[in-house]
């Protein structure tokens, strides 16, 4: 599969539709982006990763950074 950026908007939007992406965007400066999601366990986030272009076309390096929440912000 060749990367487009159409391809890579159609996987951005199917897993917001899902709800397991939060937030997404490109990092300042522009040398990556930043996506943040919402899974149970790491091997659901793998499976993301595993769909997205830039891991299929092999241009893009991942650090996954896992996390507990403790506090929200509930007035958004």
């Amino acid at each position: 599969m060749s990367f487009s950026p159409h391809t890579y908007r159609e996987y951005l939007a199917k897993h917001f539709v899902a709800g397991e992406f939060i937030v997404s965007g490109p990092q300042t400066p522009r040398i990556g982006g930043v996506i943040m999601i919402k899974a149970d366990n790491r091997a659901a986030v793998d499976c993301i990763i595993a769909q997205d272009t830039f891991n299929i076309n092999g241009i893009a390096d991942y650090q996954i950074v896992e996390f507990t929440p403790i506090m929200f912000n509930t007035t958004t």
